[in-house]
């Protein structure tokens, strides 16, 4: 239930308003709750003076609330409507009103759409009809084959940017040719894999103007990086945090950092191997952000990256027990629990020279640098 004022206020507020009947008059009309606690006399005086406060009905509400709206998301829609019909009872024709209400222009404008290849074909259809500029788009795929109007959706739209995909189970090899169809437009592209499944990703290779890539798959195998030969010319952050048991294969991605990481400006990479920090060290001089994996004894080429990529920002090194060792780790911990270190450091971060903090290794959303 929202807050209420207390009478108190409310009366401050009438009494400045009370020679500005235009303001007084727009304020009781979009918030009954306060006409509620007008006592008759005052009432009498509104109704005198010609200010007609109209009694709550069905009608539409006085702004068009929706045709605001630019993120569109499901889930939060359904929590909505929840708390809606917990409060207000829903008759077959007021539903058959808001329905007609938002098959409208209201949502003409939509730039970003949250939703599941699972809803209904209906709700698809009535989203295509009217809503062709979206910006973005993120789907939880939950099934093989998707609705014919949930294609029809995608394909027509104008300027699609950002793509996110996410597969809880089922497949987007049923898509891939509608998404090719703004393969010139697509910037941003996410896909998260959460089954064991073979998934075909060699259609990344028809996004030509890719700016951020982000692979994140729990199990399976992808064969992304054995068929990605191709140079991505805008390509500025490559994000792969979860890597299944040697997929993709260091090599491959040693050969993709080799076409593409010249323009790199993030990248981070949750796998362990030498060779592949040497070749970051060799292919992605730009870098100004880094997060990966580093073992105790693999500090001397920490050191080679650090004196090739001199543009380097940012750094995240995940360690602890199986990464760094305990001196490592020691060092580390000592640098939080000394003072006069600390003091040096915050010295240097009020500067704005560097960023420091330490976190847990289990925290992986947690961004530090030092």
């Amino acid at each position: 239930m929202p807050y209420q004022l207390p009478i108190d206020c409310l009366n401050e507020i009438f009494e400045h308003l009370e020679n500005d009947k235009s303001t007084l008059h727009s304020c009781l009309l979009t918030n009954r709750l306060w006409f509620a606690c007008l006592p008759k006399e005052s009432l009498d005086l509104l109704y005198e003076n010609e200010i007609f406060i109209p009694t709550p009905t069905s009608e539409s509400p006085l702004f068009n609330y929706p045709a605001f709206c630019e993120v569109f998301s499901i889930a939060n829609i359904f929590e909505i409507i929840d708390n809606v019909l917990e409060k207000s009872p829903i008759t077959s024709q007021n539903l058959k009103d808001r329905r007609n209400y938002l098959t409208g222009d209201c949502l003409i404008d939509l730039s970003e759409l949250y939703c599941s290849s699972e809803l209904p074909s209906e709700f698809f259809y009535q989203l295509s009809q009217k809503c062709h500029n979206l910006l973005s788009l993120n789907l939880r795929i939950l099934t093989m084959n998707f609705d014919i109007e949930l294609k029809k959706l995608i394909s027509l739209q104008n300027n699609l940017k950002n793509l996110i995909l996410k597969v809880d189970k089922g497949d987007w090899a049923d898509i891939i040719p509608i998404l090719i169809k703004h393969s010139n437009t697509f910037t941003k592209l996410h896909l998260h894999g959460y089954i064991e499944l073979t998934i075909p990703l060699s259609f990344v290779a028809s996004f030509p103007n890719l700016q951020e890539i982000i692979f994140s798959f729990s199990y399976g195998l992808f064969e992304v990086f054995e068929k990605l030969h191709v140079t991505f010319p805008k390509l500025q952050i490559l994000n792969i945090p979860n890597i299944p048991y040697q997929c993709p294969k260091p090599e491959h991605i040693m050969q993709f950092l080799e076409n593409n990481g010249k323009n790199l400006k993030k990248f981070y990479i949750g796998m362990e191997d030498n060779n592949l920090y040497l070749s970051i060290a060799k292919f992605c001089s730009n870098l100004k952000v880094l997060s990966t994996i580093f073992n105790f004894d693999k500090l001397d080429t920490l050191k080679i990256i650090f004196n090739s990529c001199q543009y380097l920002e940012s750094i995240k090194i995940w360690y602890g027990e199986g990464y760094l060792g305990e001196n490592e780790n020691d060092f580390i911990i000592s640098l939080e629990n000394n003072e006069e270190n600390m003091k040096i450091i915050e010295k240097y971060k009020n500067l704005g020279i560097i960023k420091f903090k330490t976190v847990n290794y289990d925290d992986e959303n947690d961004d530090f640098s030092i």
